[in-house]
This record gives structure tokens, C-alpha cells and sequence, in this order.
């Protein structure tokens, strides 16, 4: 069964948090940011 658009937008979020978080980023209100800004390009 092929994941929904919502598992698929969950699985880059938490890539992309788990880059940052390997890098040593400090993360605040980035991190919502990043997240609204990722959910808007993927429903364009």
C-alpha cells in the first residue's frame, strides 16, 4: 500500500529535523517555520 500525502510530508519533516539535529543547529521557531513552509510547497 503506498503511503498518503500526510505519512509522506511526516517522513520529510522528520529527515530534514534529523539533519538539522545532526548538524547542531539551534532550533526554535524554525522548526514550525521549515514545517509550514514544506506543507505549502507540497499542496501546490
Amino acid at each position: 500500500m503506498a503511503p498518503t500525502e500526510d505519512q509522506l510530508v511526516e517522513a520529510v519533516v522528520i529527515g530534514t529535523a534529523l539533519g538539522v539535529l545532526a548538524q547542531c543547529v539551534d532550533t526554535t521557531s524554525a522548526e514550525m517555520s521549515l514545517e509550514l513552509a514544506f506543507s505549502r510547497a507540497w499542496r501546490s
